[in-house]
């Protein structure tokens, strides 16, 4: 994981990290919930999917993927080749 931004480079942002991933064949991140962000997930490269709760969500290059507060989720590479995503998290505890 590369992380582009925090929090730290975008004084009075709401953005708390812009992330860039690799995922390895059979790869995935853990499984997790966060209490005060949400996510967009946009996967660049390969293919799997982003669980999120119970459901699966297929992605491939172009899928975008919205992550709302509390659940928990991962992505999860299923293909023949890396999987890369881009990641931005946004602080929700803020009006």
């Amino acid at each position: 994981m590369r992380i582009v931004f925090r929090r730290l480079n975008l004084p009075g942002s709401l953005v708390l990290a812009f992330e860039n991933s690799v995922y390895f064949t059979q790869g995935s991140s853990p499984l997790h919930s966060d209490e005060d962000s949400e996510e967009i997930i946009y996967v660049r490269r390969g293919t799997g999917y982003v669980q999120i709760g119970d459901a699966q969500v297929p992605v491939r290059p172009g899928a975008a993927v919205a992550v709302p507060r509390s659940l928990k989720h991962r992505v999860v590479n299923t293909g023949k080749d890396v999987l890369e995503r881009l990641l931005i998290c946004a602080d929700i505890t803020k009006p």
